[in-house]
């Protein structure tokens, strides 16, 4: 039987997150509650009209750190999303079981289905796959 979980961004315990990290394929499925998808995309509407207007905003249409106060154009946008993300791909050490590796997922998961980050939430739904 398959348990079926609503994420609220705010409902998710310690018991929960062991369980689902530790399900097997199938066993669990994990969906955003309607109000907090409607959250999301208000979220995700702000950060598209901070891109509209074109106003600098940090971390949405500027460097970071100590290029902060370079605003990026446009049309390279979606390749400052991808720069992000490569710089942060990097570890040393031993790679994290399926279960940590689950339960991180899920608690970043839950963390941005609050709708405060704008993020889309067919990248939240990729990660709750």
């Amino acid at each position: 039987m398959t348990k079926q979980y609503q994420l609220t961004g705010t409902n998710l315990t310690i018991d929960d997150v062991a369980l689902i990290a530790k399900a097997r394929p199938g066993e669990v499925k994990l969906q955003i509650h309607p109000e907090s998808l409607s959250k999301m995309k208000k979220s995700r509407q702000v950060v598209l009209d901070i891109v509209k207007k074109g106003k600098p905003v940090y971390g949405i249409n500027t460097g970071f750190g100590a290029l902060a106060s370079k605003q990026i154009a446009t049309e390279d946008l979606a390749q400052l999303q991808y720069n992000l993300i490569r710089s942060h791909c990097t570890g040393v050490g031993k790679p994290f079981s399926r279960e940590i590796t689950r339960a991180i997922m899920l608690s970043r998961a839950n963390c941005l289905i609050q709708g405060f980050s704008g993020v889309t939430p067919e990248t939240i739904e990729l990660l709750l796959e």
